[in-house]
């Protein structure tokens, strides 16, 4: 069946998996710090791919990319940001060096939910947080 199922889909029927790769990077602006980012690829034709297409977009300049599990105990173990994040609120995708985060905290719970803009933040805040908890659905 056509437009069923995703690209995930259709990798793991023919028995591709993924695993993540570690991006190295500079900002345009900012060429004297080095950025890390991590990403799922198949391959490295398609982490190629993903990385070709994320310099494309943001004009950051690419340094390396390779295996997570070839990176070494610094980086291998180090929890890192995904390339591309997708907006909790609108669902746009969206390559900000740092997301919006929520950050709310309740009961020993913190949302972790990450947006493209302060908008979303301030929309989500209020329905997921004020106007849920108060019970005016």
């Amino acid at each position: 069946m056509w437009g069923c199922h995703s690209m995930e889909q259709d990798n793991e029927d023919h028995g591709l998996i993924s695993e993540y790769w570690i991006l190295a990077f500079t900002s345009p602006t900012k060429t004297e710090s080095v950025i890390y980012r991590q990403f799922l690829a198949t391959d490295y034709y398609d982490a190629y791919d993903k990385v070709l297409t994320f310099a494309e977009k943001t004009f950051n300049k690419v340094i390396w990319f390779k295996e997570k599990r070839k990176c070494g105990l610094d980086l291998g173990n180090r929890v890192l940001p995904d390339l591309e994040h997708i907006c909790t609120f609108c669902n746009k995708e969206f390559n900000l060096l740092e997301p919006v985060r929520c950050g709310y905290n309740s009961n020993q719970k913190t949302c972790n939910a990450e947006f493209c803009s302060f908008n979303c933040k301030d929309e989500h805040f209020y329905l997921m947080h004020i106007k849920r908890n108060s019970n005016i659905l």
